[in-house]
Parts: structure tokens; C-alpha cells; sequence
């Protein structure tokens, strides 16, 4: 499995000639940057007032050591999400929004202490997560059944139902969070016209995203916005690539007018580096090897898209989390 790339993107691997035929004006370009500035705006309003998390372990008292047990469990989660999700050829991204509304739940005062403290119940949250959001973004859903059967039917398909709908209540609806990969896409757009060709520009991409996936499942992350982690990774990828003594990203944090973009950068890419487990050099050999094309498959391998076997099934993995 390739990674997709969204369809602006793959107007950069189009042949050099057309790309200049197609090319916007300086006037509309202008204006489309005006147009990404504003939604980059929108978007950090939102997830400041609507789908901000706070230390929800911290919050509902738990200590170093419980907080550090429940990270683990919450990252193997992720890694099944991810499984189910590219099992059914879905977008990684959905689980993503999965995570964002399991941690959103647990945060809730009333309700988050009894499924943080109940790891069968903070499965079937994290299995009614992952299915409402495919069901909200993704174009086809997979039926409550099909879940039960996954989870080794160690839950039934009325008790993801009944999940969802007190998940839902809790969220006030607030199903639409903004991304950490949403925000990397319109960062890139904002980029100086010429800066990029437009295969590094696709290369930086995978780059990023590789480490949205990998932040997202750090617990230690998630008080941290998601325009902040994406900054730090397409900062990150475009030093990888040669760029990274250019002013191009701080030029534009000063057109969004946003100083916190400034606020300890330094540390947050250090700490994503730490979290993808990538060693420098690892990354200049990756992004070398896919020079001609940035669907190579050595990015695709070292990336470790799929964490697990590709031929492994949900249910076959389900036996790793559903069988304590």
C-alpha cells in the first residue's frame, strides 16, 4: 500500500511544461495564499476554544506510574487503529481523529475517570471512536458488526452503539477537529512560490506526515496544539531535505501573525525527533532513495507504515489487545 496523496500534490508530478501552463498568476496566487492564511486562522481558533485536551491522567490524579502504563496501552490502540484502518484501505488520518476524540472523552470530569480507569472500557472507547469517525470521514463505514467480530467479540455491536451515542453526548458533537496533517497541507501551500520544485514539495510532505503519525501516539503530546506539532514537522522534513537554513517557515508564521509558532520550537522538534526513532542520516538516505519519485518504496518501508506484518488482519491483531 502507497501512501495518497491529496490531489493537489499530484499536480506537482505533473511534467514540467504543463506545471508552467498551469501555473497561477502572481495576482491569484496572492490571493489563494489570503484564502489558506484565513483557514490556517480558523483552524487555530478551533482547536484552542473547541478541541483542546488537557493532562487528563494529571487531572483525574493518577501518578507517574499509572500515567506511564496508560500511555502504552493508549499507543497500542493507535497501532490497531492504524491496522484496521489500512486493512480496510481508509485514510490514516481518520484515525488520528479517532485519538482526538477518545482523549477529548477521557478529559470530561464525570465520565473519563471510569474508562481510564477500566481497560476493557477504554477499548471499546477507542473502538467506538475509530468507528464514528470513519462513519464521519471517510466515504464508506464499517458496520458495528464487523467492529464486534474484529474485537474478537469481546463487545458486542449494541455496546459500540451505546459508546458512540455517550461518546457523541460528551463531545457535544464536535466531531471535526482540525489536523496536525490538515495544518502540514496548508503550511506547505504558504510556502515562497519558488522555493520548492514541486517533487521536493511532495517529498516534504511524506516526510511530515510519517511524523504527525508517530507524535500522535506520544501521550506527552497531546496538551500540544496541533498547528504546533505540525510546524515542528514540516520544519524538521525541510532540514532533512537541504532547507532548513532558510527563513521560509518563519515568513510565514509572520504572515498567520502567530508568535506561539516561535514558542519553544526548538524543544518540540527535538522531542519529535526523539519520538519517531529516526536518526538523522536515516532520513537524508531516505529522502535520497526517492530523488526520482516520493512514492518510493524505501520511504514507504523505513517509515514503517505498517507496524505490524501487512498481511496480519484486524482480527489476528486484535488477539495482541483484546485477550488480557
Amino acid at each position: 500500500m502507497t501512501y495518497i496523496l491529496p490531489s493537489r500534490l499530484f499536480f506537482y508530478l505533473q511534467p514540467q511544461s504543463k506545471i508552467d501552463a498551469m501555473m497561477p498568476t502572481m495576482e491569484e496566487s496572492n490571493n489563494y495564499h489570503d484564502l489558506v492564511t484565513d483557514q490556517i486562522e480558523v483552524m487555530m481558533q478551533q482547536e484552542t476554544k473547541l478541541y483542546s485536551c488537557r493532562d487528563y491522567c494529571k487531572m483525574h490524579g493518577w501518578g507517574p506510574k499509572e500515567a506511564r502504563s496508560f500511555a502504552n496501552d493508549r499507543k497500542l490502540m493507535l497501532q490497531w487503529s492504524y491496522n484496521v484502518i489500512d486493512f480496510f484501505n481508509l485514510e490514516r488520518e481518520t484515525a488520528g481523529i479517532a485519538l482526538c476524540y477518545s482523549d477529548r472523552f477521557l478529559q470530561n470530569e464525570t465520565r473519563g475517570r471510569e474508562f481510564l480507569d477500566d481497560t476493557e472500557k477504554y477499548q471499546l472507547l477507542c473502538i467506538a471512536s475509530l468507528y464514528t469517525a470513519i462513519k464521519i470521514h471517510e466515504p464508506a463505514s464499517i458496520t458495528p458488526k464487523a467492529f464486534a467480530e474484529i474485537s474478537r467479540d469481546q463487545y458486542t455491536a449494541e455496546e459500540l452503539e451505546e459508546t458512540e451515542q455517550l461518546l457523541l453526548d460528551t463531545l457535544d458533537w464536535r466531531v471535526n477537529p482540525p489536523t496536525s496533517l490538515e495544518f502540514v497541507r496548508n503550511y506547505l501551500e504558504l510556502l515562497p512560490v519558488g522555493l520548492l520544485d514541486e517533487e521536493t514539495k511532495a517529498t516534504a510532505y511524506i516526510l511530515a506526515r510519517a511524523q504527525t503519525e508517530r507524535a500522535l501516539g506520544e501521550y506527552s503530546f497531546v496538551t500540544v496544539e496541533a498547528s504546533k506539532i505540525a510546524f515542528s514537522c514540516v520544519q524538521n522534513g525541510l532540514e532533512v531535505l537541504g532547507f532548513g537554513d532558510n527563513n521560509a517557515l518563519y515568513c510565514l508564521a509572520a504572515k498567520m501573525d502567530r508568535d506561539y509558532l516561535y514558542f519553544d520550537q526548538e524543544d518540540l522538534r527535538r522531542q519529535l525527533h526523539s519520538v519517531i526513532t529516526w536518526e538523522t542520516s536515516t532520513i537524508e538516505a531516505v529522502s535520497g532513495h526517492t530523488k526520482g519519485s516520493p512514492y518510493g518504496s524505501n520511504l514507504h518501508d523505513t517509515t514503517e507504515r505498517h507496524h505490524l506484518h501487512q498481511n496480519t488482519t484486524p482480527r489476528s491483531v486484535a488477539c495482541m489487545f483484546f485477550s488480557r
